[in-house]
């Protein structure tokens, strides 16, 4: 790497952190999102879960040893299986505390959402993804039932495209709920982790990143009227709008930075 070029990526990571680091504080100074405040019994469920359960350890075992929460990392795979499954909580009896049938269904949406993005980085990752779940799987015994239930969860939670639907409320009340756990993540995560970790991963430069900032930010509102399940058309939304004031307040960052850039350069 030529100086120049060493310079240009170490300035375009000082600008990254300067904007993160921003991105952060605005977030902290926001109200948590109220699902997280109005169902914390249902969330604490779903951590007894992802921490107890067998099926759940069997597999965090293996996206441990093998790095198959890959695309945006084990810290989204993670909340997205434990908000999926505090979803699937609330969503099976009021309260959430129907019967410990119910512990079944939450361990299947955190399997799901560990595996969801493996093939993050391929096209069509949610087909490619399903097959690579259903080869983990076999290999760990989970029957067939089960597999074909978190293999479907996996197609159907891509944004913007219309999910397979089956007969089975059970694994449709799954796929939805990994669906909306996903989508919160495009909320404030979005631009505090996710946003970062992309453009650093893809080596984005700046003005790539101002160029179509806008049009991510029009997409990200657009997530909105998409949630799947009740609790997700309940909270989702709030989880978007807390994100979007984030993201319009990094984009005129941005664009007053790479405007002081430009003007020391020329």
């Amino acid at each position: 790497m030529n100086s120049r070029a060493g310079k240009g990526s170490a300035k375009t990571n000082q600008l990254y952190h300067e904007l993160r680091d921003l991105a952060r504080r605005v977030a902290r100074s926001q109200q948590p999102p109220r699902f997280y405040t109005e169902h914390a019994a249902s969330l604490g469920r779903s951590l007894r879960v992802f921490r107890r359960h067998p099926a759940v350890r069997a597999v965090r075992a293996v996206v441990s040893a093998q790095g198959k929460a890959a695309g945006h990392g084990y810290r989204h795979a993670r909340n997205v299986a434990l908000d999926g499954g505090a979803i699937v909580a609330i969503e099976s009896q009021p309260g959430g505390f129907l019967s410990p049938e119910a512990d079944k269904l939450i361990a299947l949406v955190q399997v799901a959402a560990l595996l969801h993005d493996c093939r993050r980085d391929e096209a069509n990752h949610e087909l490619l993804g399903a097959a690579e779940a259903r080869r983990i799987l076999t290999m760990l015994s989970f029957n067939k039932d089960e597999i074909a239930c978190v293999a479907i969860a996996i197609v159907n939670h891509v944004a913007f495209q219309e999910p397979q639907r089956i007969d089975d409320q059970a694994t449709m009340l799954m796929s939805d709920a990994l669906y909306d756990a996903d989508k919160f993540r495009w909320g404030p995560e979005n631009f505090t982790h996710t946003l970062w970790e992309m453009a650093s991963a893809r080596s984005i430069s700046p003005e790539r990143l101002y160029a179509g900032f806008e049009q991510q930010l029009t997409k990200i509102a657009e997530i909105k009227h998409t949630f799947r399940t009740e609790t997700g058309r309940k909270y989702g939304p709030e989880f978007i709008d807390l994100g979007l004031t984030i993201g319009r307040g990094i984009f005129k960052a941005l664009e007053e930075m790479l405007f002081i850039r430009a003007r020391s350069e020329g």
